[in-house]
């Protein structure tokens, strides 16, 4: 059974704030329940993915994709993470610590393909620059954490950004299928 742009794109949408809480929760730390917010964070943003790939927004052509199976790939070691988290987040393996690193190497992903995607075009108006906005959250955080530190005002700043930056990408597919089937009553032309 085939799940449909719109109920992705409403699960991206309600799991968009989950990592804002996660810092908030954790303050830094890992506890079952900051694995439980990274899990439920991470679904949305492989909802999104998934879409980018019906919507072949990298471009047609497996060659094209090969960025969003990777941040699929990225995502679920990153979701093996937090579901260790959840069991024992008090774990200090090396296989733990590794998979962790997975985390950033997911941000750093999504960026590359929110590069790729704002360059091929195929996404229209804004949409062509929100997977590159969510993407910028890493780079924007390490900034900001810099500047103003570890404590509550980078986690409030960095909490909001990634909000706002994870349900445009959410509402951007949740909406796709509405600018889809739009552009299929038009023509036999695909993605938008």
């Amino acid at each position: 059974m085939k799940i449909s742009n719109t109920a992705l794109g409403i699960v991206a949408m309600a799991a968009s704030p989950f990592l804002f809480i996660q810092m908030y929760l954790g303050g830094g730390g890992n506890t079952n329940q900051t694995g439980v917010c990274d899990l439920i964070y991470m679904t949305g943003w492989a909802c999104v993915v998934i879409v980018l790939l019906r919507l072949h927004a990298t471009g047609p052509g497996n060659r094209n994709k090969m960025i969003l199976y990777i941040q699929l790939g990225t995502l679920s070691i990153a979701q093996a993470w937090n579901i260790w988290t959840i069991a024992d987040p008090g774990n200090t393996s090396l296989l733990y610590r590794i998979m962790d690193f997975f985390w950033p190497i997911s941000n750093i992903t999504l960026l590359v393909a929110g590069i790729i995607i704002a360059v091929k075009g195929v996404l229209k108006g804004w949409n062509r620059y929100a997977v590159l906005i969510a993407g910028s959250w890493l780079p924007f955080s390490i900034i900001v954490f810099m500047l103003v530190g570890n404590g509550m005002g980078g986690i409030i700043i960095s909490g909001i950004y990634s909000t706002i930056a994870w349900f445009g990408m959410g509402y951007m597919i949740w909406k796709s299928r509405l600018d889809t089937d739009a552009q299929l009553r038009e023509s036999d032309v695909q993605p938008i």
